[in-house]
């Protein structure tokens, strides 16, 4: 079973807004767990929530997203 790759390197460590790690959610099915998902979070994520489903906001914050939760979606040019 091969590793999955760790988190894209950047200069400074941490995504532009200072968090360890970006998170996007755009999955109506994750609020009811919204607490008990967060709080297994590492202290410094930074977890843009997308709710209801907006595609443009969702392509907005992929640029820089360490990890999307959601459906697929048609998606853009970025």
């Amino acid at each position: 079973r091969q590793q999955a790759p760790g988190p894209r390197s950047m200069s400074s460590g941490a995504s532009s807004s200072g968090a360890s790690m970006k998170i996007v959610v755009g999955d109506r099915n994750v609020v009811p767990h919204r607490e008990q998902f967060e709080a297994g979070l590492p202290a410094n994520a930074e977890v843009v929530w997308s709710v209801p489903f907006d595609e443009q906001d969702v392509i907005a914050h992929l640029h820089d997203a360490d990890v999307y939760v959601g459906g697929k979606f048609r998606g853009g040019p970025l």
